[in-house]
């Protein structure tokens, strides 16, 4: 599965020289190019125009800085196989009549509408904007839904969150939130199968037992794998980071195998992996996921 890219049209902000012009639009696409070299989002971007069609300056927009020699090379050809789809509300589909009979609004300017906002919260996707003013330089932009009944009154407002990128160093951020909520609307176990390395990029999935587990995995055991895999895939990525030799951190518990287990060869070789950064070493550790019924996940070597 790929989260949807939207491109926020209220970024659109006239920039006071073609230098801030340039900056703008390279940290904006780069912040792209790292979300598509990481396998979160093709090179399709659902907006209302077309992103050639717009001036920062007098003489300076979209086309303009990619043909500057000025802005990296490599960064400017991944612009060129950017595709604009519109309106920007044509990949709904099944989500129209949500759409329809909502309006979407800024909460810190309530009298600003954004259908470009509202399409990438219903899709659960990925605000793109120009690092223009402050409201669009934060990996988050809080919304107001108003969802009308199918007459088209007594609305109910809720708020909400929505990712957004406009810079790099959003991109860190906005993935993991993201890949959180895909693991948290998994429904059964041959969706958390087909979603894995999306929703759990840092984790092998265990042919061996694939089949053995899937039986179980629903309701409050799927819930409960679902966490556990989520907190173990987080304390692997923090691993990734920091590169230390005997993590410390666990937003889990874990408990040590019994000395029974790993004085038997056979079982001992069934523990081997390969570490990022402490090549192939025993796992020792495991955590437990109990719920209606117990299953064992491998975890710290």
């Amino acid at each position: 599965m790929k989260a949807k890219l939207v491109f926020n049209d209220l970024s659109i902000t006239p920039a006071k020289t073609e230098s801030e012009a340039r900056k703008w639009f390279t940290e904006m696409i780069t912040a792209v190019a790292d979300l598509i070299k990481n396998g979160i989002c093709t090179t399709e971007i659902n907006s209302n125009i077309n992103l050639d069609d717009f001036l920062l300056t007098d003489d300076y927009g979209f086309i303009e800085w990619k043909n500057d020699d000025k802005v990296n090379r490599d960064t400017r050809l991944l612009a060129l196989r950017l595709l604009t789809r519109k309106p920007v509300q044509a990949s709904l589909q099944a989500l129209e009549d949500d759409f329809a009979r909502s309006e979407f609004k800024l909460k810190e300017y309530p009298n600003i509408e954004s259908t470009a906002l509202g399409v990438a919260l219903l899709h659960d996707g990925i605000v793109v904007s120009l690092p223009s003013k402050r409201l669009w330089c934060q990996s988050h932009i809080e919304i107001i839904q108003r969802l009308y009944n199918e007459n088209l009154e007594n609305p109910e407002e809720t708020f909400f969150r929505v990712r957004q990128v406009s810079r790099p160093n959003h991109v860190d951020i906005v993935i993991r939130d993201w890949r959180r909520s895909l693991s948290q609307h998994i429904k059964s176990a041959s969706e958390l199968v087909m979603q894995w390395t999306s929703a759990f990029p840092n984790l092998d999935m265990c042919e061996e037992y694939e089949q053995k587990m899937l039986p179980h995995l629903h309701g409050t055991t799927l819930k409960s794998v679902l966490d556990k895999l989520w907190k173990l895939d987080e304390t692997c990525e923090l691993w990734k980071k920091t590169k230390e030799q005997e993590p410390t951190y666990y937003s889990m518990s874990a408990n040590p195998e019994s000395p029974g287990t790993m004085n038997i060869k056979e079982l001992a070789e069934m523990r081997l992996s390969s570490c990022p950064y402490q090549g192939l070493q025993h796992f020792k550790m495991h955590c437990r996921i109990q719920a209606t019924n117990a299953i064992k996940l491998r975890g710290q070597p």
